[in-house]
């Protein structure tokens, strides 16, 4: 096959004749070397704190080069906007939240596809306070329970509102 290359398409013939017959087969190749979507790097998980920004990436291969989409979740397709930056070029795509809360913890799914078909992974995403910082307030509480420490300071704020 002198021509094969990637994408082309082609039928061809083959002839087979003995003493006896002669029969006539007909091939059709409908894409030679077909290259579905791979994932060259996939996003990694990441567990920030709130007010963070971050960057989930992505590397695709595929012939064509595949269209990516982010979803949070099963169903709900992530847009460019406010502030999520979703960007593809070329291979590489990439989706950006700035100013995380902890409403954008979750499962975060990059799908790549062309006609060749369509691939998905996932990620993590936890959107979380320092855990020593919450420990060592409640700690605080709890020994100033234990050995009779009051906050006065509410009862001052109230004290100056009076006078």
């Amino acid at each position: 096959i002198p021509e094969a290359i990637k994408g082309n398409a082609r039928s061809f013939g083959i002839l087979c004749e003995n003493s006896l017959d002669q029969i006539f087969y007909i091939m059709q190749m409908l894409s030679l070397f077909l290259e579905p979507p791979s994932f060259i790097e996939k996003p990694q998980n990441m567990e920030v704190l709130p007010g963070t920004n971050i960057t989930f990436s992505a590397t695709v291969g595929g012939d064509p080069i595949p269209t990516i989409k982010w979803m949070k979740g099963k169903w709900r397709q992530i847009s460019h906007g406010g502030r999520i930056t979703v960007e593809q070029k070329g291979q590489d795509a990439k989706l950006e939240i700035q100013a995380l809360t902890k409403s954008d913890s979750g499962q975060y799914r990059c799908v790549a596809s062309n006609k060749h078909g369509e691939i998905e992974c996932s990620t993590e995403l936890k959107v979380e306070e320092k855990k020593e910082a919450a420990l060592l307030e409640g700690d605080l509480r709890k020994y100033a329970r234990m050995y009779g420490i009051t906050d006065f300071r509410a009862n001052l704020r109230k004290i100056k509102a009076f006078h």
